[in-house]
């Protein structure tokens, strides 16, 4: 599913579309996705518009430097939108080299956890062939606003998987 972008204001807004998508799909936890693109391409903005739908009044900003963020999903959300999600983990995993970084922050409890709805920004800085259990994103510079953001599902993912094989 493919969407297209002038400003960071619809980019939070396609985030909300596709978010309420994933949640239809799934609505309970973990979930993992994926933020693909270069860098200024929108991936932070994208994940302001998930915690706008999520009710999340925090600023949101790119974990960069701190490497994760923790969000918590009040009550009345998960009843207003149908899902059992408590947090919503924010990761960047730019900053790091290989997997064996992920244990400093805690990756395994995180992907675990059922009360999580995890997105990762640059996944691919870490898994070099992406987990068949994530769902991307990939948000893509068309022009100096313009962007294209696509939605894979995790679904599509491996119908797509089991074609190349």
């Amino acid at each position: 599913m493919e969407y297209v972008s002038g400003s960071e204001v619809e980019t939070r807004d396609i985030a909300k579309i596709i978010v309420q998508k994933i949640i239809d799909g799934q609505n309970k936890g973990p979930l993992f996705v994926g933020l693909v693109g270069d860098l200024g391409a929108g991936k932070t903005s994208f994940t302001k518009g998930v915690a706008e739908f999520f009710g999340i009044e925090n600023t949101i900003v790119s974990p960069t430097f701190v490497i994760q963020k923790v969000y918590e999903i009040k009550e009345e959300n998960r009843k207003e939108k149908n899902h059992s999600f408590k947090k919503l983990v924010h990761i960047d995993m730019y900053r790091l080299e290989d997997e064996s970084e992920l244990s400093t922050i805690d990756w395994n409890n995180y992907k675990n956890n059922s009360d999580n709805i995890i997105f990762v920004e640059w996944p691919n800085q870490i898994f070099k062939e992406n987990p068949e259990e994530m769902i991307t994103i990939k948000i893509e510079h068309l022009g100096l606003n313009e962007r294209k953001i696509i939605y894979v599902s995790g679904e599509r993912r491996k119908i797509m998987n089991d074609q190349i094989n």
